[in-house]
């Protein structure tokens, strides 16, 4: 009886061990249909040689906007003039790092509809080199200039998802929105629309998205995005020396 029950448990054991393996095997052929699914995806930037690196600044000592701004313009530029060095861009949150904000809009000269009906944006800040180093081609419009990053011009571009959610069969481009972003936000103009570009996750639909400027909304902690012309590897090291420069 003891063997028939010894035999009886090694033929269950193998049985499951049969099932379990029979579960991963799907599993992981899902899994490689679903990963070469996302690589076919286009994210509407261009991913390839992009080094990024994030600079938190400490709020002690840079307690005010010009001296925020100031630092991340001095840092883009001493590391623009790296040999290997394309291009260089800010901003405050990049494409599948994590949330991004997001928030409530008015359209100047409509209604204002009640908060769970309002139309909604994501929003993120950026320099005015952004869509130059993410190569995001600009399809309307004009992008914002280094001045407007530097100085409140209350400018913002918008992506083609934005435009067709919010100006559905009209011209975008001059017309004034209030993104909800600061406790009285002003009107800033559209000056610009981009192509869709992905930014929550490449298995996800494109959303509608503003850009504004650095100078709009600053943020102390951002991520510096370095396009390079090979390999990053030794660009990587002399970006973080010229941080340690500045401060």
């Amino acid at each position: 009886v003891g063997g028939t029950r010894a035999l009886r448990m090694r033929n269950m054991f193998v049985v499951a061990q049969v099932a379990l393996a029979l579960v991963l095997l799907v599993g992981a052929g899902l899994l490689i249909r679903s990963l070469n699914r996302l690589q076919s995806v286009d994210p509407g930037f261009d991913h390839k040689n992009l080094l990024t690196m994030r600079v938190t600044l400490p709020p002690r000592k840079y307690d005010t906007d010009p001296k925020v701004l100031n630092f991340f313009k001095q840092a883009t530029d001493q590391i623009r003039g790296l040999p290997g060095v394309e291009s260089v861009t800010t901003i405050n949150t990049m494409p599948f790092d994590g949330p991004y904000s997001g928030t409530n809009l008015d359209i100047e000269g409509q209604p204002k509809l009640p908060s769970s009906q309002g139309l909604t944006t994501g929003v993120v800040v950026t320099d005015a080199n952004y869509f130059q180093t993410m190569r995001i081609p600009l399809k309307r419009g004009r992008l914002y200039t280094p001045q407007e990053a530097m100085e409140e011009r209350h400018v913002v571009v918008v992506n083609e998802a934005f435009a067709a959610q919010n100006f559905p069969g009209q011209d975008p481009i001059g017309k004034r929105v209030a993104i909800y972003m600061k406790d009285e936000p002003p009107m800033t103009e559209i000056i610009g629309i981009v192509s869709n570009n992905k930014h929550k996750s490449l298995d996800s639909e494109v959303e509608p998205m503003a850009f504004w400027p650095n100078a709009e909304l600053v943020y102390s902690r951002m991520t510096i995005v370095i396009r390079t012309r090979g390999d990053s590897a030794g660009i990587a090291a002399a970006a973080r020396n010229v941080i340690r420069q500045l401060d």
